[in-house]
Order: structure tokens, then C-alpha cells, then sequence
């Protein structure tokens, strides 16, 4: 199975090396007006293409000195790793094909079949011929390994034309982000929640686990890369100084913040960027509506419903790799979803309806920080109420009492038969028989397209404690 490898990979070998005899030409035979921000989109690409470059040799450096019984899981970070780099690759050269109007479809071709033809059959190789040959599959691994460096090496000529250059700086967040793209799960800084309390399988091979705002601060104490968003984000806050103090010790920090906050929430952006950008972290805005609250903390995803301040609110460690895959693509500009999480609002709040309207039990118990009609959310809740479930909803009192609109929707939904309390705990969770969801957005109407963060869960132990958390959360609050 190597031998026969060999002859397709010199093929591969070819294909960048008669790019980059032509990659002089690109600029003149294929010019087109590039924008600075398509500029800094191609250079932002390379760099995470790089980033996981390295994260391919530490792999390969690993497993060449390993001299252990080959198992399923002996190159599960090369898999990643190497996976990671052949959708990297292949995503830059199609942005360079968008932009340019030139065709780097070989190469494209190319790097897939690598990918394709590498990893999978080599792993088969190992878990088939024994500890005996494990050295040397490691050596031809390194040897495919610099024929992927020569076609890297073609598209950063592609990439080093004039044309192409921008004085703007590479977005760190977006290099930072790419590190997260498919990694296995180990990292330098492991959080181990002070909590009580077991981690959960979401119901789709998620690992959740419930954590504190000083779990995360003590992750960031300890890490070397952390990339947050938040749509407001207060400089007095515990996570802003931990981010700070983590950014003396020499760590990799930034953060994102929403474009187009407003009032208080504005002022408290323009504080805390100002600060961060004297000291050397990272600041960007976001390019539309931001509203989810995510950090990578060296790979380690965690989420919350709050802006990160010192009440805490609803934090999760998410272990799941296709979630931090999910976080990844959205920290690079491209909001995407799986099967049970999702990063537009509007997804989000879709999914949240499904889980209130398709459960066929007797309660429904929902809380929202903003609420509003006109949205599917409400409409499932009004649905169930009138077919008779038992519906409970909390909404908070700031947004309650500021908002006649909310008030309105929320006597409608009494007339219905619906049971509501105000509240201060501000936390967007719903329950049914058989499917939790918990999330960042808020039940309202407006900005369907918002960056925002919603979960499903059907993992019968943390249903048990987002059930617990509501119900303490109900009997602190007020009748309505």
C-alpha cells in the first residue's frame, strides 16, 4: 500500500513545482482590482495554513520517536492535524482563485488526494503490521510530509506578488482561531473545574461540563493562547484583568468585540479596547452583530450566556472537537453549525423552537434575557400552551420593565394559560421532556443574522441539572 503511494505523490510533487514557475505571470495574465480586505482575507488565510503546518511537524516529531504498540488512537493528533492543513490549503487557493480569476484547481486536486490517500491508508497500515514497522511508516510520513512543504511553498509564491501585498496586519485572532481547527483534545493548559460534578455526553458525542468564572480564570492564568468575543466587555471585570495579566506573562491574547454595540455597552468597549491596545493585545471589531460570549483558551473551548463579568451566569467547558471546530470556522469569520450547535441567532432560535414544538410532553419550561414576539420561539411557546402543556417562562426585569413590547408579548402568553415570573438571572435555557437546549441568544425578532451560540442537549445527567438550575431560578423569582 506505501509503494503504490509513492507513485501518486510524485505526481503531487509536480503540480506546485510548475506553479511556481508560473506564479510570476499571475499578477499580469489573470490581474483583477484585489480590495485591501480580500488582501488581508488571503494573507489571514496563509497564516492559519501555516499555523497548522507546524502543528503537522510536532505531530510528525511525536510519532517518529514513539516506539510503542501502534493503537486506534496513536495518530489521532497527526489525523487532525494533517486534516486540518488539507482544508486549509484548500480553502486559501480557492480565495485565491475568487479574487485573482486564476484556476489552482491541480493543486486543489492535489493536496485532497494526499490528504486522502495518506492518513487513512497509513493508519490502517499501523494498526494491522505491528510495532515492527512503526518507524518506518513515521520516516515516509516526514518524507510526504516536506512534499506538502513544496506545495506550500508554491502557494506563498502565488501569495508574494505585489498584487498581493497590504501594509494592514494579519489579524492575530484568525491565526489564533486557525489553531483550534480539528485538534484532539490536548492542550497545554487543561481546566479542571472546581465544580463538583461529572461531564455529560450531550446526546451527540459532546462532552459538556458546567463550570465557574474562576475555573476560567484559573485556565487563563496558565495558558498561552486565548481568543475571546463578547458583545460588551467591562475592563473591570475578573476575566478582563486575567486577560491582561495573562498577556504580561507573554501569551498570545485577543479579543473581538461587537461593531455595533450601543450606550453603556459602547462606552465600556471603547475603555477596555483603548487599555488593551496600550498594552499590546489584541482588539478587533466584528464585521456585523456579535453577540456570543466564547473563549478558546489553548484550544479549550468555553462559553457563556454573560459578557464575562463577575457574576458568572451560565459558563460550559465543551470538549467536543466538532464544536471547537464549529467556534474555530466562526473565530475566522465563518459562522457555521453541526448537528445540535449553532453560531447565527436565527439558527439558533430555529432550533430552540423545534425542541419546544416537536416534544409531545407535558411541560415546557423556558427563561430569556430579551423576549419578544414575532419570532419562532414564541410561536412554539404559544402553540404548546394552547394544546394544553404546562408552560412556565422567566424573563428578566431589566428588559421587562424597559420594554413595552415585551410586556405585551407577555401578557399574551398569559392569556394563554402560560405561567411567567420576572427575574435577574438573565439565562436563556428551556427544558422539555426530552431535549434541553441552553445558548447566548435571546427570543426576539430582531438581528436573525447575529453571531450567537445555541445548544441542544439530550444527555439525561445534565438535563437533571439544567432542570435543577431553572427551578432554582423560577423560585427566586417574582410573579408576574
Amino acid at each position: 500500500m506505501i509503494v503504490s503511494k509513492w507513485k501518486l505523490l510524485a505526481l503531487v510533487l509536480l503540480v506546485p513545482i510548475s506553479l511556481v514557475s508560473c506564479s510570476s505571470t499571475v499578477s499580469t495574465a489573470h490581474e483583477r482590482p484585489i480590495t485591501s480586505s480580500t488582501k488581508i482575507n488571503l494573507r489571514q488565510a496563509r497564516a492559519a495554513l501555516l499555523d497548522n503546518r507546524d502543528r503537522v511537524r510536532a505531530a510528525l516529531t511525536k510519532e517518529a520517536s514513539f516506539s510503542g504498540t501502534p493503537t486506534s488512537n496513536t495518530l489521532s493528533s497527526l489525523d487532525d492535524a494533517e486534516g486540518a492543513l488539507a482544508q486549509e490549503s484548500t480553502a486559501l487557493l480557492n480565495q485565491f482563485d475568487s479574487a485573482t480569476g486564476n484556476d489552482d484547481s491541480r493543486l486543489v486536486n492535489a493536496i485532497q488526494t494526499w490528504s486522502s490517500n495518506t492518513i487513512g491508508p497509513f493508519k490502517t497500515d499501523l494498526n494491522t503490521c505491528g510495532q515492527a514497522c512503526l518507524k518506518g511508516a513515521s520516516r515516509i510520513l516526514l518524507a510526504q510530509e516536506a512534499k506538502l512543504d513544496r506545495m506550500i511553498d508554491a502557494e506563498a509564491t502565488l501569495l508574494g506578488g505585489a498584487a498581493y501585498r497590504t501594509d494592514q496586519t494579519v489579524d492575530p485572532a484568525r491565526v489564533a482561531a486557525a489553531a483550534a481547527w480539528g485538534v484532539s483534545g490536548h492542550s497545554a493548559t487543561s481546566i479542571a473545574p472546581s465544580t463538583a460534578g461529572a461531564a455529560w455526553s450531550s446526546g451527540n458525542g459532546n462532552d459538556i461540563q458546567i463550570i465557574t468564572m474562576e475555573d476560567v480564570v484559573d485556565a487563563i492564568s496558565r495558558a498561552k493562547t486565548v481568543t475571546a468575543t463578547a458583545f460588551t466587555l467591562s475592563r473591570r471585570s475578573d476575566f478582563a484583568h486575567a486577560l491582561e495579566a495573562d498577556h504580561a506573562r507573554g501569551a498570545a491574547v485577543t479579543v473581538e468585540l461587537d461593531s455595533d454595540a450601543f450606550g453603556g455597552a459602547r462606552r465600556s468597549n471603547e475603555i477596555t479596547a483603548a487599555a488593551f491596545r496600550a498594552e499590546g493585545i489584541g482588539i478587533i471589531y466584528s464585521q456585523g452583530p456579535l453577540h456570543a460570549k466564547v473563549a478558546m483558551i489553548d484550544h479549550q473551548l468555553v462559553m457563556s450566556d454573560r459578557n464575562w463579568d463577575n457574576d458568572g451566569g451560565f459558563i460550559i467547558l465543551d470538549r467536543s472537537k466538532d464544536d471547537r471546530n464549529v467556534i474555530a470556522a466562526l473565530l475566522r469569520g465563518h459562522p457555521s453549525s453541526n448537528s445540535h450547535f449553532w453560531t447565527v441567532k436565527g439558527d439558533a432560535l430555529v432550533a430552540e423552537s423545534h425542541v419546544i414544538g416537536n416534544d409531545r410532553g407535558a411541560s415546557v419550561d423556558f427563561e430569556s434575557e430579551s423576549f419578544g414576539g414575532n419570532n419562532v420561539v414564541y410561536d412554539a411557546l404559544m402553540a404548546r400552551a394552547r394544546g394544553g402543556a404546562h408552560v412556565r417562562v422567566i424573563v428578566a426585569a431589566q428588559e421587562y420593565d424597559s420594554t413595552p413590547s415585551e410586556r405585551e408579548a407577555i401578557l399574551e402568553l398569559k392569556t394563554a394559560g402560560v405561567a411567567v415570573r420576572i427575574g435577574s438571572t438573565n439565562e436563556k435555557l428551556g427544558l422539555t421532556g426530552s431535549t434541553s437546549f441552553f445558548s447566548s441568544a435571546n427570543a426576539t425578532a430582531g438581528l436573525p443574522d447575529q453571531i450567537d451560540w445555541g445548544m441542544t442537549t439530550t444527555d439525561r445527567g445534565l438535563m437533571s441539572q439544567l432542570s435543577a438550575r431553572y427551578q432554582r431560578n423560577w423560585d427566586q423569582a417574582s410573579p408576574v
